[in-house]
């Protein structure tokens, strides 16, 4: 199992980032197509809506101005990334727009008709992997999105974030399980990231909330995968869930969390206090999370 299509939304004004460098690293691995989104401009539409009193010649002129701001911006941020994202292909990248010719396009740009959650609504469930920055961890609709209604994991990594060319995602990893169903996803999508890894951790944090597989099951499973895990067992203590998880990440000296996201009932939104929130909020290394 690869991550053979990667999205990746371009929301931030510093796209050479640690998302976009791990981005490209699983997909040249892959041998895959990392396909960028990023801004086309306002619409004619959300200009009417955000400025219903003035004439149509003034709507015009706004769709131009961001038209043209648009390509700019666009121009400067392929450039950008392109030279960025190259490092982490040793052999360059194909970039465009379509698939065709002799090799398959690996670097692909996507313009956003829409907003970037709605972008992603649309988009997102077509892919492997989606990779969020913190600029667009930073979105809450869009990481609510990209979580809750897509089905695909989630890869949200810091900015500073660096790997080496060619070197795996993740060196210490450390799974958050406590038996949901949503845990047993975010371990089954995260696979080709655990099995890469020296050394797996299980961090299991026995509560009463939830049924399911015992650790040991888990660290059984992973081994049919080809990984050893070893399992801990920190003590809550009235300390909150996520607390404890990013606490015994960074004692296990970890570059990857994995864990499960969940929602408040009906909503899909995060629940505010709620482990995933708490997550998203202070985590400083990459996490993969799925629902």
């Amino acid at each position: 199992m690869t991550y053979k299509s990667i999205l990746l939304p371009v929301t931030s004004d510093h796209p050479e980032n640690g998302a976009a460098q791990l981005a490209a690293g699983l997909a040249r691995e892959a041998e895959g197509v990392l396909r960028l989104l990023y801004p086309k401009g306002e619409s004619i539409e959300t200009a009417r809506f955000r400025y219903p009193t003035l004439g149509e010649s003034f709507f015009v002129q706004v769709k131009e101005a961001s038209r043209q701001a648009a390509e700019s911006r666009e121009q400067d941020t392929r450039a950008r990334l392109e030279k960025y994202i190259s490092v982490h292909w040793p052999a360059g990248i194909a970039s465009g727009q379509s698939e065709g010719g002799d090799a398959p396009t690996r670097l692909r740009w996507e313009p956003m008709d829409a907003d970037p959650p709605d972008a992603i609504r649309l988009l997102g469930g077509l892919y492997d992997l989606l990779v969020l920055d913190d600029c667009g961890r930073a979105n809450r609709d869009l990481v609510e999105t990209a979580l809750f209604q897509t089905g695909r994991p989630v890869l949200l990594v810091p900015d500073d974030t660096t790997r080496a060319p060619g070197s795996a995602v993740a060196r210490r990893a450390i799974v958050g399980w406590n038996r949901s169903t949503e845990a047993g996803r975010a371990v089954v999508t995260a696979l080709p990231l655990l099995q890469q890894a020296e050394t797996v951790v299980i961090c299991t944090i026995r509560t009463a909330a939830k049924q399911g597989p015992e650790s040991s099951q888990l660290a059984d499973y992973l081994a049919h995968h080809g990984v050893n895990a070893e399992i801990v067992r920190p003590e809550p203590r009235a300390r909150q869930i996520g607390a404890v998880l990013l606490e015994t990440a960074a004692e296990q000296d970890a570059d990857l969390l994995v864990a499960g996201a969940n929602y408040g009932a009906r909503l899909r939104r995060l629940t505010p206090g709620g482990v995933t929130a708490h997550l998203l909020q202070h985590a400083r290394l990459p996490i993969l999370l799925a629902h």
